[in-house]
C-alpha cells in the first residue's frame, strides 16, 4: 500500500481519512504508527463524526439518525443506513461495532478516491 502523489490534493480528505494517514508513516510502504486497535477506534471514532459534522446523526445521549440521508460518499451512506436499522444505541456500543471493520473499510474508500494505491508484494525469487 502506498500514498499517491496526487490523491491527498485532488479531494478534500474526511475525518476518518485523516485519521487514517495520520496513524500511518511511510510514502512508499504504510505501517502502523500506533496499535492496530486504537486505529480500528479512532477511524470508527472518524466516521461517526464525520455524520455528526454532516447533521446526519445526533448523539444525544443514545445515537440516533437527525439529517435528510445525503451522504456525500458510499461508506458514509452505508454507515447511516447501519444507524438508521438499529437506532438508540449508547456511542461506546457504536464505536465497539464499527471499529471491528472501520480500518478496512476507510482504506478501501482512500484506494477508491485514488489517495491510496495498492501494489502487489512481490513473491521474490522463491516464489515463497
Amino acid at each position: 500500500m502506498t500514498v499517491s502523489e496526487l490523491g491527498a490534493s485532488r479531494i478534500p480528505l474526511r475525518v476518518a481519512d485523516r485519521f487514517f494517514l495520520a496513524a500511518h508513516t511511510g510514502g512508499q510502504r504504510l505501517s502502523p504508527r500506533v496499535d492496530s486497535e486504537l486505529v480500528s477506534l479512532g477511524c470508527a471514532a472518524g466516521l461517526l463524526a464525520e455524520l455528526i459534522l454532516e447533521e446526519e446523526i445526533a448523539v444525544t445521549p443514545s445515537v440516533r439518525p437527525s439529517g435528510r440521508g445525503r451522504c456525500p460518499d458510499f461508506l458514509s451512506w452505508a454507515i447511516l443506513r447501519e444507524i438508521r436499522e438499529e437506532p438508540g444505541h449508547d456511542l461506546r456500543t457504536w464505536l465497539d461495532y464499527l471499529g471491528q471493520a472501520a480500518t478496512e473499510k476507510v482504506r478501501a474508500r482512500l484506494v477508491i478516491i485514488d489517495v491510496l494505491r495498492e501494489v502487489p508484494v512481490s513473491a521474490g525469487w522463491r516464489g515463497g
